[in-house]
Formats: C-alpha cells, structure tokens, sequence
C-alpha cells in the first residue's frame, strides 16, 4: 500500500471526515472500537493518501494477519460438517 497524497479539497476532507466519523458512531453503537492502525488507515483516508476501497482492502489484510483467512461456501456445507466433524482443513 503506497502512500501516495491526492490533493483534495476543503469540502472533500470535510466529507471524508463526515464518512469516518459515521462510521465509528456505527461501529461504537454495535459496543465496539477501532483499533489504532485502523483508525490510521481512516485518517490516511481523510488526509487524501488512501481512498475507501484502499482503506477496506487493508483492513482485510489486517484482519487476515490477526486471524486468518476465513473461507465460507455459499453454495454447500463442506465434507467434515456433513460428517460430523468439528474440525476441518479447508482447500
């Protein structure tokens, strides 16, 4: 992830700072708070160096170093469910 400035307005900024303020109301309203670095990635948002979509693909990538892929079939029940199975190691 490259930090990169895009020069954006006053106006923007404002509406970015309106996005990220939303929210964290919404994430503190479900009992939770951000961590630090995504309150980082956020202000990297607002300051104009990432966009949205950069800033949600780096959460991911912080989650998945935290926890780990998480793999989830829409379509079907994998094998060790069907069989009981409590444990599985997914493809």
């Amino acid at each position: 992830m490259a930090l990169v400035t895009r020069p954006i307005t006053v106006t923007e900024h404002a509406r970015r700072t309106r996005v990220y303020e939303e929210a964290l109301a919404s994430v503190r309203l479900e009992g939770f708070e951000l961590d630090d670095q995504t309150r980082a990635l956020y202000q990297c948002y607002i300051n104009g160096e990432l966009t949205l979509a950069e800033v949600g693909s780096a959460i991911d990538e912080l989650d998945d170093r935290e926890f780990g892929p998480v793999f989830q079939s829409l379509h079907k029940r994998p094998e060790a469910a069907r069989l009981g199975r409590r444990h599985t190691t997914w493809p």
